[in-house]
């Protein structure tokens, strides 16, 4: 039997964003128990605007596109801006139009997983309701999992995904 492999996608254009640590804590509880992992940031995302039809040959968002084929389960990550899903999160997500007719299309037959960080509880619950909805188009109307984190410059990540405010030290 082969290892499953996930990919985690997303975070900001920011190295070490709370975004990217949340996907990147994923990855590895996920490679704990057996999976291989790739982790999609960044730079990585970085990807012109998604306009349907054109060729990407030889870009990133084709070794994006192959790494989603490739996929068993996908973690996405997104901070909320201003109750939504980051453009850098939705730009390659579009870019999944062009697995329409693989034989696997879109992200059907794969495991989904949302993760969310946002400043406040409402950001986080409007962008993961946004985010699940936009996945729901990709997966055959089957929600994914999600979990959201409203406080991410004050929380480490933990295993529950429960994150708590740290005492300050002196």
């Amino acid at each position: 039997m082969s290892r499953p492999y996930i990919v985690g996608l997303g975070g900001t254009p920011r190295p070490g964003s709370s975004t990217q640590l949340a996907i990147s804590f994923a990855l590895e509880s996920a490679r704990q128990r057996g999976a291989d992992t790739l982790l999609l940031s960044g730079s990585d995302l970085d990807l012109p605007a998604y306009a349907p039809g054109a060729q990407q040959s030889g870009s990133k968002a084709q070794l994006v596109l192959a790494e989603l084929r490739r996929a068993d389960g996908i973690i996405l990550g997104t901070p909320g801006y201003h109750g939504g899903i980051s453009g850098l999160v939705k730009n390659a997500l579009d870019y999944t139009e062009e697995l329409r007719d693989d034989r696997r299309p879109y992200l059907e037959g794969r495991a989904v997983g949302c993760i969310v960080t946002a400043a406040g509880d409402q950001g986080a619950v409007t962008t993961l309701i946004a985010l699940r909805s936009v996945f729901m188009r990709c997966v055959a109307g089957r929600p994914p999992w999600g979990r959201r984190s409203s406080r991410p410059r004050r929380c480490s990540i933990r295993p529950a995904n429960v994150c708590r405010r740290k005492p300050k030290r002196s």
